[in-house]
């Protein structure tokens, strides 16, 4: 099938990151990466740090069937 998200749950979450995350759809595949971004997270978070509007997850697990990041 071809590449499509139906779902993102939760559809928010902690700014420090580490919640588990599930992206339902289809067209996954083995070795996909995920990406956040949001141009509001470049204001600053802690009062002294400026981060960049791109996060990465780490731990990006695909179903076998292509359906669940």
């Amino acid at each position: 099938p071809a590449f499509a998200i139906a779902s993102v749950s939760p559809d928010s979450g902690r700014l420090g990151g580490g919640q588990r995350i599930t992206i339902t759809g289809g067209g996954f595949q083995q070795g996909a990466r995920v990406f956040f971004d949001n141009p509001e997270w470049t204001g600053d978070r802690n009062a002294n740090t400026r981060l960049g509007d791109v996060d990465q997850a780490t731990d990006v697990q695909v179903s076998a069937d292509g359906t669940t990041i």
